[in-house]
């Protein structure tokens, strides 16, 4: 008995440091996604980019590949070694960071923000399936909101860090490197950013995954021969299409609003002409304390329901979040001072975490472990293709058609109405469907930790 305690608590340890480095994967991806947002204002200068231009970098031009092939990526996922996935990934969208910083013209960027779509596509199908079998039903949601920290743990240093770093850069001699010449501070920035990645790369390609039995038929099991429902994506939604599209419907308008919001260091920068450092000091701040509080906090309210009964206990907390961070969001735009607009761009955030750590959670729930991958990336292209390719690029579209920069806070107020009103409908109305579902699939759960090496 002794043994097989120890055995448990070393997988239970070995688990919760994967989770850890998925998560520091996550962050870097984070930061390298979120510095074109805090850099945006100097990329225009130099680059000479219109808003709509802009917007498309932003939102588009990153989820063109990040939204398409992250079903590709999760089909490869429930068939092969997630962590060759993973680690491919990271070392490819750190690259494509780095050449960010030698672009010199708008095509260039977009290429650029291109290839970071392609390696980030692969991680997060990856890492929340081998999160998902590594931790049993009621302990799954707090491990998952732990990888959703990242989110803003990474937007926080790259808002805080920015501004230091490019004081750094203009006060330090002139940046060059070889064939590419001597980089705007702000090129700088991404070259450095994109490369220390490389060594998280490295260490996901040593995890050790949890066995998939069923992906060899002498070891397949019961369940999964006798219903394809739990081993094909198809007949899985024509079955359960009305809890996933809950999920999927509710979090799409969390993730379009939390897209457009990546305009928040121009609002404050246009509206109360607030610096680059004191806009990195005071929200990176905010995404740190609210962020990480909001998702651990999200991950065990999702948890505890669970335990207590509530088989739709991330539903009920991703209302919760949303009723938080769609009116804050709608305001803070609005408010009379930058200083003033700090306490609902808190609430925001912490809306936002609470909300996000909850979505995955919630789908993980409800999908059986065979389809966790393609399931996962399934989510990230439906929410995203909405999110990033309409939230951002509508906020510069609106500011140009005011022919106004400083309408630019209005226009991000009237995107936030647009989607958040009907994304807590979604899920108010699709929660009943989703707690039979939920209910079914814990019936049939396990907590799979036996390790493979793949």
């Amino acid at each position: 008995m002794g043994k097989k305690r120890t055995a448990e608590t070393e997988k239970y340890r070995y688990a919760w440091y994967v989770t850890a480095l998925l998560t520091a994967a996550y962050v870097i991806s984070i930061i390298d996604r979120q510095l074109l947002s805090v850099l945006i204002e100097s990329v225009k200068t130099t680059v000479h980019l219109t808003d709509f231009q802009a917007g498309l970098l932003l939102g588009p031009a990153f989820a063109a590949f990040y939204v398409t092939l992250g079903v590709p990526f999760g089909w490869l996922a429930d068939r092969y070694s997630r962590k060759t996935i993973a680690a491919a990934g990271m070392a490819l969208w750190c690259l494509m960071t780095a050449a960010t910083g030698l672009a010199t013209s708008f095509s260039h960027l977009l290429l650029a923000r291109l290839g970071v779509g392609v390696g980030e596509a692969a991680l997060s199908p990856s890492a929340i399936s081998l999160i998902g079998d590594m931790f049993p039903p009621a302990q799954r949601a707090r491990a998952i909101s732990t990888y959703m920290t990242a989110l803003f743990i990474g937007a926080g240093l790259a808002f805080t860090l920015s501004g230091p770093m490019i004081a750094l850069l203009k006060a330090s001699p002139e940046f060059s490197i070889p064939l590419a010449g001597t980089l705007e501070p702000w090129q700088a920035a991404f070259v450095l950013v994109g490369i220390p990645g490389l060594l998280i790369a490295s260490l996901l390609a040593t995890i050790q995954e949890p066995a998939r039995p069923w992906l060899t038929r002498q070891e397949r099991p019961l369940t999964e021969t006798k219903s394809s429902e739990r081993s094909d994506a198809l007949p899985f939604l024509r079955s359960q299409w009305r809890a996933v599209g809950t999920v999927l419907a509710g979090m799409t308008g969390v993730i379009a609003v939390s897209s457009a919001t990546v305009w928040l260091p121009a609002v404050f920068a246009r509206t109360w002409r607030w610096s680059l450092s004191e806009i990195g000091l005071s929200v990176g701040l905010i995404f740190i304390v609210a962020g990480i509080p909001g998702a651990a906090f999200g991950g065990w309210l999702a948890d505890r329901r669970v335990r207590r009964g509530s088989p739709d206990g991330a539903i009920q907390v991703a209302i919760l979040g949303s009723c938080i961070m769609f009116p804050a969001a709608a305001i803070f735009p609005l408010m009379p001072s930058g200083t003033a607009a700090l306490i609902p761009v808190y609430l925001l955030q912490l809306g936002n975490a609470i909300a996000t750590a909850a979505g995955p959670a919630a789908l993980m729930a409800v999908t059986p472990p065979a389809l966790r991958a393609r399931m996962t990336a399934t989510y990230f292209m439906v929410t995203n293709l909405i999110g990033l390719f309409i939230g951002p690029s509508l906020v510069g579209a609106l500011t140009d058609f005011a022919a106004d920069p400083r309408f630019l806070g209005k226009a991000l107020a009237i995107v936030v109405m647009i989607f958040g009103v009907p994304g807590i409908l979604a899920f108010v109305v699709g929660r009943a469907a989703f707690a039979r579902a939920a209910s079914k699939e814990l019936a049939l759960s396990s907590a799979p930790l036996t390790l493979a090496v793949h």
